[in-house]
């Protein structure tokens, strides 16, 4: 291996040389603003809007059956969502006072707090429909017996 390793591409990056030319060229400055300020703006409509639309099923979707609980439950998240993709600064400032280190961990945490709720409510609601339907089931079963015996019962009264 004769020569030095200065010689080298790989090792052209001396104190005394600076940033090498190739380099340089590598990572063009690109203009920010516009580019980023359409796509910040593309996103927080797609974001705001697929809560809207979410919103506006569950509200459709439940009519007078559903618990006002639920529908402020759902209010709240609504308002809360608009709320941290207007302002995403605020959540992580609410992060701060939370001892949590960033807004993206809180609202980590948030959704899986969230998920863990729900699934409760859903196995709770599943169990109860289970529930439900044995008993129909039942009664289902009770009722083809008391049929069949009173079929029964009427050919031999007639025979």
């Amino acid at each position: 291996m004769g020569g030095t390793s200065h010689h080298d591409r790989l090792h052209r990056v001396l104190p005394r040389q600076g940033t090498v030319e190739p380099q340089r060229v590598q990572h063009p400055v690109r203009p920010h603003q516009p580019a980023v300020e359409v796509c910040v703006v593309i996103i927080k409509v797609f974001l705001i809007g697929s809560v809207a639309l979410a919103a506006a099923w569950l509200f459709r979707s439940s009519g007078g059956r559903q618990l006002a609980a639920t529908r402020l439950t759902s209010l709240a998240f609504v308002f809360t969502w608009v709320t941290a993709v207007l302002a995403p600064d605020l959540v992580s400032s609410v992060a701060n006072v939370m001892g949590v280190g960033r807004g993206t961990d809180l609202v980590l945490y948030v959704l899986v707090v969230a998920f863990l709720f729900s699934s409760i409510a859903q196995r709770r609601r599943l169990a109860n429909l289970e529930e439900q339907l044995a008993t129909v089931a039942r009664s289902h079963a009770l009722l083809q017996i008391d049929v069949a015996h009173a079929t029964r019962e009427d050919r031999v009264s007639h025979a």
